[in-house]
């Protein structure tokens, strides 16, 4: 099978090699060699080749091959030609695969439904994705917030405002503290978030790093988290504080005070702080310390890429014009949608800007059976806005003409025999002829039902078989994932 599709592609490869090849060896034989038919069975093994021949391109000429089509809506090239007006060995190529890597590179972006790249009226959206990791933000207390009831402390012996005795982990060089049974409490404005209203809130951490001294062991400390949305304070407390330093934190995925994800002014008008107290009346020395308060905010400033393959493959070769074809559909914003095809080593821009809801086609020679294509945003850095774009379909047209590669495959391996038979007349030359018929023929319908009905004759079976089958395995995946929805 190999070899038929390798001779098929080199026939291909000039439509008009095999013919200059077979009169010119014609010539030569018969200037050469003074080939000439020598009996009337030689004769009349002539005149069959010649009915044969004859014969074929007639056969070829009143029924030419059927591609249908008719699943798709009409292709008007850029050139105006419409898809009627083409000749009848005009086919059409669909991509195979969306998950190919040809540059070694990670894809980015996403198809919402690749199969209906090749189904008119139906889109495959295509989004760019982020590609940058959330950032972790520490702020500390920058200064007197509602309350400040708490004593403060520092080793230096320089009196300290109590934010400065809370916002870094020192231990006891310098903290805020309470030694009474009541509760008192401190609250700090802390640092604005920077860079500040840019990207998206993941969470939000507010902890503190709180200690009991005690005289004896029946003495408790306990401490609060206090945080200040607006006018509402919310209250975490802590019991049984221990004598060494103990972080304790509270996290919020959302905003206590909304119950929605936080936005940049909650951050910057955001107050934390901490309430003391000792459960038992205190002797000399009891009292609770916190020594550091801090906010952790986990945010993403996206930046959001699109590099997307497809691939065709099991291309034929062809001499004549080959258009890459792609219709679009709506897109979200204004950032442009390039394509680029690989040449084997590097991407080369063939469409610098897609067209929004139009044709967009180009000419390419292409070189192989196997072609790659990537849709390529604009803009891949800082991008804050995530763009799509609708793909009607996306295919390559190529003129291919099966027949004529079948008859020149057929002529030669007859002219073969004929030579064969003249150069062995004790061999029946009928039988060669005959025999070299079959076995063509054999070929001939082995390349047309096994090669080429995926590109040609049945394309929109077999397309209609693939959308099936993918439809199968999105449903096994929503069964095998629970029935959730990609």
């Amino acid at each position: 099978m190999q070899c038929l599709k390798t001779e098929l592609r080199e026939a291909l490869h000039d439509k008009f090699l095999h013919t200059q090849i077979v009169w010119g060896s014609l010539l030569m034989f018969y200037k050469k060699w003074k080939l000439k038919p020598k009996s009337e069975k030689q004769w009349g093994a002539l005149a069959v080749l010649t009915l044969i021949l004859i014969s074929s391109i007639t056969i070829i000429s009143l029924y030419p091959p059927l591609y249908d089509n008719s699943y798709f809506e009409p292709i008007v090239f850029s050139s105006g030609r419409s898809v009627s007006s083409l000749p009848k060995d005009v086919i059409h190529l669909y991509p195979s695969r969306n998950d190919s890597d040809v540059d070694g590179a990670a894809g980015r972006g996403s198809h919402s439904y690749f199969p209906n790249l090749a189904i008119a009226g139906e889109y495959d959206t295509i989004n760019e994705s982020n590609t940058v990791n959330p950032n972790l933000q520490i702020l500390v207390p920058n200064g007197l917030g509602n309350d400040a009831e708490l004593y403060a402390y520092n080793s230096t012996g320089n009196l300290e405002s109590n934010w400065e005795c809370a916002n870094s982990s020192d231990g006891d060089n310098s903290y805020v503290y309470y030694n009474n049974t009541d509760w008192k409490q401190d609250l700090y404005d802390v640092a604005g978030p920077d860079p500040t209203g840019s990207g998206t809130i993941n969470w939000v951490r507010v902890g503190i790093s709180v200690k009991t001294l005690r005289s004896s062991a029946s003495q408790k400390g306990d401490a609060e988290i206090l945080v200040l949305i607006g006018s509402t304070l919310f209250e975490y407390p802590y019991y049984n504080i221990p004598t060494s330093y103990t972080n304790y934190s509270v996290l919020f995925e959302k905003s206590p005070d909304t119950g929605e994800s936080w936005t940049w002014n909650e951050l910057e008008n955001l107050q934390v702080g901490v309430r003391l107290k000792l459960r038992s009346t205190p002797q000399s020395g009891d009292m609770v310390r916190c020594t550091f308060i801090w906010v952790e905010v986990n945010y993403t400033i996206p930046n959001y890429e699109l590099d997307l393959e497809l691939q065709w493959t099991g291309i034929p070769l062809t001499t004549s014009n080959s258009d890459l074809c792609i219709k679009t559909g709506s897109f979200s914003g204004s950032e442009y949608l390039s394509v680029e095809y690989w040449n084997g080593s590097n991407w080369i821009e063939v469409i610098h800007n897609l067209g929004e809801n139009q044709w967009n086609n180009v000419s390419l020679d292409i070189d192989g059976s196997v072609f790659t294509i990537r849709f390529k945003g604009s803009n891949e850095t800082q991008d804050v806005i995530q763009d799509y774009w609708e793909i009607d379909l996306s295919l390559i047209s190529i003129n291919y003409n099966p027949q004529a590669v079948y008859l020149q495959q057929l002529f030669l391996l007859l002219f073969g025999s004929f030579l064969l038979s003249v150069s062995q007349p004790s061999l029946p030359s009928i039988a060669f002829i005959v025999g070299s018929a079959v076995l063509v023929s054999i070929s001939g319908l082995v390349i047309r039902y096994s090669y080429f009905p995926g590109e040609a004759v049945s394309f929109r079976k077999k397309r209609i078989k693939q959308l099936e089958e993918a439809r199968e395995r999105v449903r096994r995946a929503l069964e095998d994932g629970g029935g959730g929805a990609s």
